[in-house]
């Protein structure tokens, strides 16, 4: 019985990290749900008080869900540090708790792309 008390007791913990804030290339709209800002520091390199690289620049794959009636998922590449990316999907999971819109999004590196045009040009430009 202590056992499965453990094992639920570190469920439970390892579930209240992931929510909070950024972990692991990913986040949530449910962080900023009640009105909470994103917390972005240019000078430290800051996004949420989690500092992230600010000088390696390459290309990003920024994943976006959003939840709806029926989940819709848009890709955005993103040519910078990481830092960019993660102030890329921080601020739009922000816009969407602020429409009330329940989303997620990662980002993960897309090496294929070595130059900002080869990865840039992945983005569909409508006019």
């Amino acid at each position: 019985m202590k056992k499965i008390f453990y094992v639920a007791l570190m469920a439970l913990t390892v579930g209240f990290f992931a929510s909070c804030g950024n972990n692991n290339g990913m986040g949530s709209s449910d962080f900023y749900k009640d009105g909470k800002q994103v917390d972005i520091n240019y000078n430290e390199g800051t996004i949420n008080g989690t500092k992230y690289d600010t000088k390696n620049e390459q290309c990003w794959k920024v994943s976006a869900t959003q939840k709806l009636i029926i989940n819709v998922t848009v890709n955005e590449y993103i040519w910078g540090p990481e830092f960019e990316a993660v102030a890329f999907g921080e601020g739009l999971m922000w816009t969407y708790a602020q429409t009330g819109i329940k989303a997620s999004y990662k980002y993960a590196p897309a090496p294929a792309f070595k130059d900002s045009e080869s990865c840039l040009e992945n983005n569909d430009d409508e006019d």
